[in-house]
């Protein structure tokens, strides 16, 4: 008997099995996390005036891309991301707690749980969320424009 000319099960097993390769490649990886380090800038730093302490950024802080952990998900065409940046050493014995030795981005992202009681950011618990923000950027303008431009753009 001859293969059913409208299923088209196997194109479509195959363009998933291409799509998946693509979001799992390293330099994909590495750019997702290049671009939600990007974010945090309007995000996160952007959003209150820092006069208390020194910024990391892309030195160890929020914005630097190696903080990022990009790792392959449960099913096919799924990533995890994370953060793992953890508190500033640098303020362990300030006046007030001024350090969180762990990470930190629950922190930022919802205002609570900040240490250094003395602060202006404490008193205001300014929430900053940037990872769900981070994502659907990274999804809309670059995820889903590779994908239509490598597999479907004829």
């Amino acid at each position: 008997m001859a293969k059913d000319p409208f299923n088209f099960d196997d194109v479509l097993t195959d363009i998933e099995k291409q799509i998946d390769e693509f979001m799992k490649a390293g330099d994909t990886k590495e750019l997702i996390a290049k671009m939600f380090a990007f974010e945090t800038g309007e995000n996160v730093y952007l959003k209150y005036d820092n006069t208390e302490y020194e910024r990391r950024i892309g030195d160890g802080g929020l914005g630097d891309w190696r903080n990022y952990d990009v790792v392959d998900g449960p099913e096919k065409m799924s990533l995890i991301i994370s953060n793992e940046t953890k508190g500033n050493p640098r303020y362990a014995d300030m006046m007030g707690g001024g350090y969180d030795p762990g990470y930190i981005t629950d922190i930022i992202e919802s205002g609570d749980g900040y240490w250094w009681t003395h602060s202006k950011i404490y008193k205001e618990r300014t929430p900053r969320p940037f990872m769900d923000i981070a994502a659907n950027k990274v999804m809309d303008d670059y995820i889903l424009p590779s994908i239509h431009t490598l597999f479907f753009d004829d």
